[in-house]
């Protein structure tokens, strides 16, 4: 993992303020890495820490996808 060292939002996730409009961090992650979110997809941490911003560990899967891998 790679820990987000910002600020975090009350449910652990990161955030960073670009052009003036707070992101989640993994999301902003993924996007320099692997281009724009797909449309009707999400960012599911594989690691399962929602502070990790390592692009390797996020992939873009479907709501009901990220529901059923998140740890139960």
């Amino acid at each position: 993992c790679q820990l987000w060292s910002g600020a975090r939002n009350s449910r652990g996730y990161g955030v960073v303020r670009l052009a003036g409009v707070l992101q989640l961090a993994h999301r902003v992650a993924y996007r320099l890495a692997h281009g724009p979110i797909p449309k009707g997809k999400e960012i599911h941490h594989e690691c399962h820490e929602r502070a990790c911003v390592n692009p390797a560990h996020l992939r873009a899967v479907t709501h009901r996808e990220n529901c059923r891998m998140k740890r139960g």
